[in-house]
């Protein structure tokens, strides 16, 4: 502060404060109008460093955010893609084989000693085929076979194969139970029971299937590298192709092993005089009818405690079932007696 001389005022002299460059340029004051020895000039740009770090910061903890957000999503993305992946690799394989190929495992083959398989085919499929457009026979096979596999999904057993009308099921493999021939007694019925939503192209009536059930031992592994086939292999596998084959339309077809397997909870078995297997000689054979008011699956032995897949206390229709005989309406092609099955 300096007083004028001659003059009623007083004259300040001080260093200007701005706190960043925007004060600085603003107010029109230039750097040869800061003494050079003030510190002025350093604080304002530490300051100005100082803010662009601030600035830098957010900015980055924002990227930084978008990152992490924009990841998330693309983890939740890859995981809904490897349950697809993994949900298609388990309609292929069993899930116990898919996991073991998946982690480099070589899967080892493994013996079965009691297990129940299925086959069924359509009733005069070839002259179905040969008057039919194939769109037509797709339909047909396509939601016929949906309505199987809902029923595999209900009775817990595995799809093994469907080769062109055939289809083929299995229960107790890969994981062993005790309640095997009950379930594909049941899927049995049930399939029957199904034939009548699904309408034969040419005579627009109901078509209708012959359904065969076989128990024993078989042995199961994976075949080839390149698109991996899960295999059953044994006597039983032909065996049970040979009840669908010998059986009726629109009936159950059951081998003896598997009516020792089930007589006891309440099904109602019609025994069918010994007829000649082709392979197996004569044989002692059942239908399966249906179940009766008191079946109870709990007085097996054998079967656990899951009564889930009970169908409903039914019985086929028996004005609709043809006599019994031994026609074929198409030739047998089974010639061995070891029947190797894939999927």
């Amino acid at each position: 502060m300096v007083p004028l001389k001659n003059k009623e005022e007083i004259m300040f002299i001080g260093t200007p404060h701005f706190d960043g460059l925007g004060d600085f340029i603003s107010s029109n004051t230039y750097l040869t109008n800061i003494p050079q020895d003030k510190l002025t000039i350093e604080i304002i740009l530490m300051n100005e460093q100082r803010r662009a770090d601030v600035e830098m910061s957010i900015e980055h903890s924002k990227k930084l955010d978008q990152t992490t957000t924009d990841m998330k999503k693309l983890a939740a993305a890859l995981d809904q893609e490897k349950k697809k992946t993994d949900m298609l690799l388990y309609q292929m394989l069993p899930v116990k084989v898919a996991n073991q190929l998946r982690e480099g495992r070589t899967v080892e083959a493994e013996k079965h000693g009691n297990v129940t398989i299925l086959f069924s085919d359509i009733v005069t499929f070839t002259n179905i085929a040969a008057l039919c457009h194939p769109m037509d026979i797709v339909k047909l096979l396509n939601g016929l076979f949906q309505r199987f596999d809902q029923l595999t999904t209900k009775h817990n057993i595995y799809k093994v194969e469907t080769i062109g009308d055939a289809y083929m099921v299995v229960s107790g493999v890969p994981e062993a139970r005790d309640d095997h021939a009950i379930r594909m007694s049941n899927m049995g019925l049930d399939m029957i029971q199904e034939t009548n939503h699904v309408i034969n192209p040419v005579s627009q009536k109901c078509i209708q299937i012959r359904v065969g059930i076989h128990t024993g031992p078989v042995v199961s592994g994976v075949v080839g590298t390149k698109m991996p086939r899960y295999c059953l292999f044994g006597d039983t596998v032909n065996t049970a192709s040979r009840m669908e084959s010998h059986g009726l339309p629109g009936r159950v077809h059951i081998s003896d092993t598997t009516y020792h397997q089930i007589r006891s909870v309440g099904y109602i078995l019609e025994r069918r005089e010994g007829i000649d297997i082709k392979g197996k000689g004569i044989m002692d054979t059942y239908f399966l009818n249906g179940v009766s008011n008191d079946f109870d699956p709990g007085r097996n032995k054998c079967f656990a405690n899951d009564h889930e897949t009970t169908p409903q206390r039914t019985q086929l229709n028996r004005d609709s079932l043809p006599l019994i005989n031994t026609h074929r309406d198409k030739p047998q092609s089974m010639e061995s007696s070891t029947f190797c099955s894939i999927i």
